[in-house]
Protein backbone atom coordinates (compact mmCIF):
# COMPACT_ATOMS: atom_id res chain seq x y z
CA UNK A 1 0.00 0.00 0.00
CA UNK A 2 2.73 2.01 0.66
CA UNK A 3 3.39 4.88 3.17
CA UNK A 4 4.32 8.76 3.19
CA UNK A 5 6.67 7.85 6.45
CA UNK A 6 10.50 6.89 6.07
CA UNK A 7 10.12 4.68 9.00
CA UNK A 8 7.45 3.13 11.78
CA UNK A 9 6.87 3.29 15.35
CA UNK A 10 10.47 1.68 16.34
CA UNK A 11 12.76 3.31 13.98
CA UNK A 12 13.12 0.50 11.18
CA UNK A 13 13.07 2.36 7.78
CA UNK A 14 10.65 1.19 5.22
CA UNK A 15 13.24 0.29 2.54
CA UNK A 16 11.70 -0.42 -1.15
CA UNK A 17 12.44 -3.74 -0.97
CA UNK A 18 10.86 -4.87 2.19
CA UNK A 19 7.42 -2.99 0.97
CA UNK A 20 7.90 -5.04 -2.26
CA UNK A 21 8.47 -8.06 -0.32
CA UNK A 22 5.53 -7.23 1.92
CA UNK A 23 3.20 -7.07 -0.70
CA UNK A 24 4.24 -9.64 -2.50
CA UNK A 25 2.94 -11.75 1.02
CA UNK A 26 -0.48 -10.25 0.96
CA UNK A 27 -0.98 -10.60 -2.65
CA UNK A 28 0.39 -14.49 -3.02
CA UNK A 29 -2.82 -15.54 -0.51
CA UNK A 30 -1.11 -17.32 2.00
CA UNK A 31 -2.32 -20.55 3.25
CA UNK A 32 -1.67 -19.64 7.19
CA UNK A 33 -3.32 -17.21 9.26
CA UNK A 34 -2.59 -13.77 8.61
CA UNK A 35 -3.56 -11.01 11.47
CA UNK A 36 -4.81 -7.32 11.45
CA UNK A 37 -4.95 -5.05 13.71
CA UNK A 38 -8.48 -3.07 14.10
CA UNK A 39 -6.77 0.20 15.09
CA UNK A 40 -5.02 0.02 11.45
CA UNK A 41 -8.64 -0.63 9.82
CA UNK A 42 -9.87 2.48 11.59
CA UNK A 43 -7.20 4.37 10.40
CA UNK A 44 -6.71 3.29 7.02
CA UNK A 45 -9.61 0.98 6.23
CA UNK A 46 -11.19 2.36 2.88
CA UNK A 47 -7.19 1.65 1.78
CA UNK A 48 -7.12 -1.60 3.14
CA UNK A 49 -10.35 -2.80 1.96
CA UNK A 50 -9.62 -2.09 -1.44
CA UNK A 51 -6.18 -3.54 -1.51
CA UNK A 52 -6.82 -6.87 -0.12
CA UNK A 53 -11.25 -7.44 -1.08
CA UNK A 54 -10.46 -9.76 -3.82
CA UNK A 55 -7.89 -11.74 -2.29
CA UNK A 56 -8.53 -15.43 -0.25
CA UNK A 57 -6.98 -14.84 2.76
CA UNK A 58 -8.32 -16.23 6.57
CA UNK A 59 -7.83 -12.65 8.75
CA UNK A 60 -7.48 -13.07 12.46
CA UNK A 61 -7.28 -10.07 14.96
CA UNK A 62 -3.36 -9.41 15.23
CA UNK A 63 -4.35 -8.05 18.98
CA UNK A 64 -5.20 -10.97 20.88
CA UNK A 65 -1.57 -11.16 22.11
CA UNK A 66 -0.54 -7.68 23.58
CA UNK A 67 -4.70 -8.27 24.91
CA UNK A 68 -4.03 -11.28 26.86
CA UNK A 69 -0.56 -9.01 27.78
CA UNK A 70 -3.33 -6.44 29.85
CA UNK A 71 -6.13 -9.35 30.78
CA UNK A 72 -3.27 -10.82 32.73
CA UNK A 73 -2.73 -7.91 35.05
CA UNK A 74 -6.89 -7.16 34.89
CA UNK A 75 -7.68 -8.19 38.19
CA UNK A 76 -5.06 -6.25 40.30
CA UNK A 77 -5.96 -2.90 38.42
CA UNK A 78 -7.87 -0.05 40.03
CA UNK A 79 -11.20 0.82 38.18
CA UNK A 80 -10.33 4.07 36.97
CA UNK A 81 -7.30 2.04 35.61
CA UNK A 82 -9.24 -0.43 33.75
CA UNK A 83 -11.79 2.77 32.17
CA UNK A 84 -8.48 4.23 31.01
CA UNK A 85 -7.18 1.61 28.90
CA UNK A 86 -10.83 0.41 27.63
CA UNK A 87 -11.19 3.74 25.89
CA UNK A 88 -7.83 4.15 24.70
CA UNK A 89 -7.69 0.63 23.47
CA UNK A 90 -11.09 0.45 21.95
CA UNK A 91 -9.81 -1.29 19.31
CA UNK A 92 -8.75 -4.51 21.27
CA UNK A 93 -10.64 -7.06 23.36
CA UNK A 94 -10.31 -7.91 26.80
CA UNK A 95 -11.43 -11.20 28.67
CA UNK A 96 -11.03 -12.19 32.46
CA UNK A 97 -8.99 -15.71 32.85
CA UNK A 98 -7.04 -15.01 29.64
CA UNK A 99 -3.16 -13.77 30.16
CA UNK A 100 0.06 -14.45 28.61
CA UNK A 101 1.24 -16.86 30.86
CA UNK A 102 -1.08 -18.93 29.33
CA UNK A 103 1.16 -19.49 25.92
CA UNK A 104 4.22 -19.55 28.26
CA UNK A 105 2.74 -22.74 30.06
CA UNK A 106 1.57 -23.84 26.42
CA UNK A 107 5.36 -23.73 25.41
CA UNK A 108 7.43 -24.64 28.33
CA UNK A 109 8.11 -27.77 27.47
CA UNK A 110 8.19 -27.45 23.70
CA UNK A 111 11.27 -26.38 21.70
CA UNK A 112 11.17 -22.89 20.72
CA UNK A 113 13.24 -20.49 19.00
CA UNK A 114 13.05 -16.57 19.96
CA UNK A 115 14.36 -14.28 17.16
CA UNK A 116 14.39 -10.82 19.11
CA UNK A 117 16.75 -7.74 20.03
CA UNK A 118 19.99 -8.17 22.35
CA UNK A 119 17.41 -7.59 25.66
CA UNK A 120 15.36 -10.96 24.54
CA UNK A 121 18.36 -13.09 24.92
CA UNK A 122 17.43 -12.72 28.80
CA UNK A 123 13.78 -13.43 28.17
CA UNK A 124 13.22 -15.61 31.18
CA UNK A 125 9.52 -17.00 30.68
CA UNK A 126 10.33 -20.08 28.86
CA UNK A 127 13.74 -21.87 27.10
CA UNK A 128 14.70 -21.53 24.06
CA UNK A 129 17.64 -21.27 20.98
CA UNK A 130 18.05 -17.80 20.30
CA UNK A 131 19.04 -15.37 16.92
CA UNK A 132 19.68 -12.10 17.62
CA UNK A 133 18.00 -9.02 15.55
CA UNK A 134 19.34 -5.56 15.29
CA UNK A 135 17.81 -3.60 17.38
CA UNK A 136 17.07 -0.64 14.50
CA UNK A 137 16.84 -1.90 10.58
CA UNK A 138 16.89 -5.29 11.06
CA UNK A 139 15.69 -5.99 7.63
CA UNK A 140 19.65 -5.30 6.06
CA UNK A 141 20.65 -8.58 8.40
CA UNK A 142 17.60 -10.86 6.82
CA UNK A 143 20.15 -12.71 5.00
CA UNK A 144 22.00 -13.80 8.14
CA UNK A 145 18.41 -14.07 10.35
CA UNK A 146 16.96 -15.96 7.72
CA UNK A 147 20.04 -18.58 7.39
CA UNK A 148 20.17 -19.27 10.97
CA UNK A 149 16.35 -19.72 11.37
CA UNK A 150 16.42 -22.43 8.27
CA UNK A 151 19.62 -24.37 10.03
CA UNK A 152 17.57 -24.37 13.13
CA UNK A 153 14.32 -26.24 11.32
CA UNK A 154 16.41 -28.56 9.10
CA UNK A 155 18.28 -29.45 12.38
CA UNK A 156 14.80 -30.14 14.73
CA UNK A 157 11.46 -31.26 14.84
CA UNK A 158 7.98 -29.29 15.86
CA UNK A 159 9.97 -25.90 16.86
CA UNK A 160 8.00 -22.88 18.25
CA UNK A 161 9.39 -20.10 16.06
CA UNK A 162 8.67 -16.60 18.63
CA UNK A 163 9.74 -13.49 16.44
CA UNK A 164 9.65 -10.08 16.91
CA UNK A 165 11.73 -8.60 14.09
CA UNK A 166 9.66 -5.78 13.41
CA UNK A 167 8.42 -5.11 9.59
CA UNK A 168 10.65 -8.27 8.50
CA UNK A 169 8.70 -10.47 10.71
CA UNK A 170 6.11 -11.49 7.97
CA UNK A 171 8.60 -11.99 5.45
CA UNK A 172 10.41 -14.42 7.65
CA UNK A 173 7.40 -15.99 8.29
CA UNK A 174 6.70 -16.21 4.64
CA UNK A 175 9.69 -17.60 3.49
CA UNK A 176 10.24 -20.35 6.23
CA UNK A 177 6.13 -21.42 6.17
CA UNK A 178 7.33 -21.57 2.42
CA UNK A 179 9.75 -24.11 2.93
CA UNK A 180 8.80 -25.84 6.49
CA UNK A 181 4.63 -25.67 5.93
CA UNK A 182 3.52 -27.03 9.19
CA UNK A 183 6.48 -28.97 10.57
CA UNK A 184 6.99 -26.08 12.71
CA UNK A 185 4.95 -23.30 14.51
CA UNK A 186 5.98 -19.08 12.89
CA UNK A 187 4.37 -16.64 15.18
CA UNK A 188 4.45 -12.72 14.99
CA UNK A 189 4.86 -12.08 18.61
CA UNK A 190 5.11 -8.28 18.03
CA UNK A 191 7.04 -6.36 21.01
CA UNK A 192 4.83 -8.16 23.62
CA UNK A 193 7.62 -9.83 25.45
CA UNK A 194 10.09 -6.67 25.97
CA UNK A 195 8.25 -5.51 29.56
CA UNK A 196 9.55 -8.92 30.49
CA UNK A 197 13.10 -8.10 30.36
CA UNK A 198 15.37 -5.32 31.35
CA UNK A 199 16.49 -2.70 29.03
CA UNK A 200 20.09 -0.86 29.33
CA UNK A 201 18.12 1.75 31.91
CA UNK A 202 17.76 -1.09 34.33
CA UNK A 203 14.22 -0.88 33.90
CA UNK A 204 11.46 -3.27 32.34
CA UNK A 205 11.20 -2.34 28.63
CA UNK A 206 7.79 -0.32 28.25
CA UNK A 207 7.87 0.18 24.57
CA UNK A 208 4.59 0.36 23.87
CA UNK A 209 1.80 2.34 25.61
CA UNK A 210 -0.07 0.05 27.02
CA UNK A 211 3.18 -1.92 28.91
CA UNK A 212 3.12 0.70 32.28
CA UNK A 213 -0.11 -0.74 33.10
CA UNK A 214 1.86 -4.68 32.87
CA UNK A 215 1.95 -6.07 36.64
CA UNK A 216 5.35 -7.99 36.01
Amino acid sequence: MGSHRKWNCDGHRYYPALQKRLREVVLSEPKYYMGLQQMGMDVLGTRIYEFVKDLNIVWVNSDIIHSANINGAWDVLDKKTRKEIEERYSHMRFKKGISLTQLFKAVKDKNNVLIGNRWLKHFKEFKFQYISVPHVDCWLDRPRISELAHEMANKHKHLIFHICASLMTEVLIDELYLQWGDQHTFIDIGSAYDPYVIGENGKRRQIRSYHKYLKI
